[in-house]
């Protein structure tokens, strides 16, 4: 196969990739219409929040110390995020704060009862 061959194959490839990258984002927007946090952050940061982008590490120490005192739906999570001026750039904070939530879980240091997340209680 001749570069320009390997070339327009790898354009058409693109192409389609781009294509169901299009439909994958109208279908996160027919979810975000539904009543839950949103999935896609189309809305620029609130003013005042910081030009460097979050950290993971960050994120966790407020998720447990917003968590710590008392339990908190992922929606109150997002809000007090939004608050805290995090930065989550062009990634949504909804699953940003989920996969921390999930990650603390999986560490012990969390647990989920009726969309409450709530700190594991040490014996």
């Amino acid at each position: 196969m001749t570069y320009g061959a390997e070339r327009r194959r790898l354009q058409q490839r693109l192409a389609i990739i781009g294509e169901l990258e299009k439909e994958f984002q109208e279908l996160l927007r027919e979810v975000d219409k539904r009543d839950q946090p949103r999935l896609i952050n189309e809305e620029p940061p609130p003013e005042g929040t910081s030009a460097e982008l979050y950290n993971n590490a960050v994120v966790k120490d407020l998720l447990q110390r917003a968590i710590k005192a008392g339990p908190k739906s992922l929606e109150d999570l997002v809000r007090i995020a939004h608050h805290s001026g995090i930065n989550f750039g062009e990634r949504s904070p909804a699953r940003v704060i989920h996969f921390n939530l999930v990650n603390l879980k999986n560490a012990g240091l969390l647990n989920r009862e009726d969309n409450l997340w709530k700190l594991v209680e040490k014996d």
